[in-house]
């Protein structure tokens, strides 16, 4: 697991399309998934760039057409948004297509947060129109300042 930080992150081994499944244990609880954030790790030379996300109640289910593409922003590396509607989820399962490195050599994640609430607890549906609550800590995590520019 990656702890919510700009300074754990991982990269994968050769090449891009690589793919990350996780389920939740046998026995417990599923969960409704309502929005994703992913960062590309800052500071190395293959941050994620693009990648696809599916979401279902068994493995199994995985298959098929995925739930969301994504697209990290070019210079914060970071994407985040809603799923436009709760979705029930025991497994879940990137991929990370491509990067913003010139050789695509490795895959650089630094973050994916997957957001929701047990499919028990009762959900407001105005927060799928909502961002990412920034108590979560999850966007945002790196500020990008623009310089000025000395030339006379």
């Amino acid at each position: 697991v990656l702890k919510p930080s700009l300074g754990t992150y991982h990269c994968s081994g050769p090449g891009v399309g690589h793919m990350v499944t996780l389920t939740l244990a046998p026995g417990t609880e599923s969960v409704l998934l309502t929005h994703v954030a992913v960062h590309g790790a800052p500071g190395c030379s293959e941050p994620v760039k693009t990648g696809r996300l599916w979401a279902a109640e068994s493995i199994e289910a995985l298959e098929g057409d995925p739930l969301l593409s994504f697209e990290t922003d070019s210079v914060k590396k970071e994407w985040s948004g809603s799923l436009g509607k709760p979705v029930a989820a025991r497994a879940v399962r990137i991929s990370f297509d491509s990067t913003h490195g010139e050789e695509a050599a490795n895959v650089d994640v630094g973050m994916v947060a997957l957001v929701g609430v047990l499919a028990s607890d009762s959900l407001d549906l105005s927060v799928f129109k909502a961002e990412i609550p920034p108590e979560l800590k999850v966007t945002a995590l790196r500020e990008v300042k623009k310089r000025k520019r000395w030339m006379p």
